[in-house]
């Protein structure tokens, strides 16, 4: 039986991706020639329309908003290799969208939509809003948006009777329903995420749980079934010495050495 691999990502929240994570992925992907690409939504950031910001931007945030999707697209190159690109656009993703339509003439009327600036169907991406989420392939359920709780994992794996991995909450995390018959029971996997946390204008330097990570993902999709393996993206610790960022997958360690920037930061945090 053919079996689909997959490799899961979520908020990226470009331009302020984690680079040296995202190469890790890409190192992966490079081995393992996946089937399937998903990514989980909150491709981009855009902190000039985040909802703590009102949405209303000046003419002066236009810039920083065309460099923003710029770097998405960039980003949507650089996934190109599998056969099935998929993207579920997340809140960041939305607000975009959302304002896009609500002031096209800041972008041309004829460009006031995301996925057309983007020029998703060229690059061969299904994208799917958040009203159109869950997808399913075979019997695991996909979706940018969860509950933020502590305990999101259970929450979602309560409101929902199917197996599903997620993404919004930037941490991993993983619960299994509680059920007399085995038949029945259903995980739900949170996937971590893949920015720079400290650049992260909305959180104001306050400590997170946040976790590097990404899935791989296998399933089959003639029976349903499945298995996803979340892969920890471990950061450098500057008081250590440590200056890479390292993912340990099928047996092989991958490692990728921090910029300059990223370990000056964090030492003169201490």
């Amino acid at each position: 039986m053919a079996i689909t691999v997959g490799i899961v990502e979520s908020d990226t929240h470009c331009p302020y991706h984690c680079v040296e994570a995202v190469e890790i992925v890409t190192r992966v992907m490079a081995d393992l020639k996946p089937d399937l690409y998903l990514h989980l939504g909150d491709l981009g950031h855009i902190a000039g329309l985040h909802k703590a910001n009102r949405g209303r931007p000046t003419k002066r945030s236009q810039a920083p908003v065309i460099k923003d999707i710029e770097s998405m697209a960039g980003y949507l190159d650089m996934r190109s290799a599998p056969k099935r690109k998929v993207w579920l656009l997340g809140n960041h993703d939305s607000y975009f969208s959302k304002w896009l339509w609500s002031n096209p003439e800041w972008m041309g009327d004829d460009m006031a939509d995301l996925t057309k600036r983007l020029q998703t169907s060229r690059r061969g991406f299904e994208v799917y809003p958040v009203n159109m989420q869950p997808i399913k392939i075979g019997s695991l359920r996909f979706k940018h948006m969860s509950p933020t709780n502590m305990y999101h994992a259970r929450k979602v794996c309560d409101e929902s009777n199917e197996s599903t991995l997620y993404g919004h909450v930037h941490d991993i995390q993983s619960f299994t329903s509680k059920k007399h018959d085995p038949h029945q029971r259903h995980i739900s996997y949170c996937n971590g995420h893949l920015s720079y946390e400290h650049l992260m204008d909305y959180l104001d330097g306050r400590p997170t749980n946040w976790y590097l990570g990404f899935s791989v993902v296998y399933i089959n999709e003639k029976t349903g079934r499945f298995n996803v393996l979340p892969v920890a993206i471990v950061p450098p610790n500057p008081g250590k010495r440590q200056s890479y960022f390292s993912a340990i997958f099928n047996g092989k360690e991958y490692t990728v050495k921090a910029t300059k920037q990223y370990m000056s930061f964090w030492r003169a945090r201490g």
